[in-house]
């Protein structure tokens, strides 16, 4: 569909397609303090210094079978070689004109639970999206839903959880 919104629908795409999610390795919460001699080398693309803030952060990185656990977030690198974690939430943007019974039958049908209506553009939701053995991951689910019913969707978008480097 070309219509007025086209453009940051081909945006939104292009900014997914440019993530690469990194297999058997997972990231989880762990309020114990971190062990200063497990830094775990998560990819050879991801410097040091950003694996260490995450987990200065309280998160710790599960690797092999524990990866698949269903508390583990996905990992993924951006275009740049920065770390990302999948947060099972998704800014999903309806059409200003959806109605909103469409929006509510759009969201049961994709299992996703709105977290709170985001005030900053007309119809743009948080959701949480369902996560576990065989759910798309957040990536995944945004690149389909943004490619999949133009006719309501303008785009979906993953929440990824990121390192903010020092000034």
């Amino acid at each position: 569909m070309d219509d007025e919104f086209s453009h940051v629908r081909d945006r939104v795409l292009a900014r997914l397609g440019k993530l690469r999610p990194l297999e058997g390795i997972a990231a989880t919460r762990d309020p114990q303090p971190a062990d200063e001699a497990a830094v775990p080398a998560i990819h050879e693309a991801v410097p040091v210094d950003e694996v260490v803030a995450f987990l200065d952060a309280g998160w710790r990185f599960l690797s092999g079978d524990a990866s698949r656990d269903e508390h583990g977030k996905r990992l993924f690198l951006d275009a740049d070689g920065h770390l990302k974690i999948d947060a099972g939430a998704l800014n999903l943007r309806f059409r200003p004109d959806a109605d909103p019974a469409s929006i509510e039958t759009y969201l049961a049908e994709h299992a996703l639970r709105v977290r709170r209506k985001l005030g900053f553009a007309p119809n743009l939701f948080l959701v949480s999206t369902e996560t576990g053995e065989g759910m798309p991951d957040s990536v995944e689910l945004a690149q389909k839903l943004t490619s999949e019913d133009e006719a309501l969707v303008i785009y979906a978008e993953p929440v990824l959880i990121e390192g903010i480097g020092s000034r």
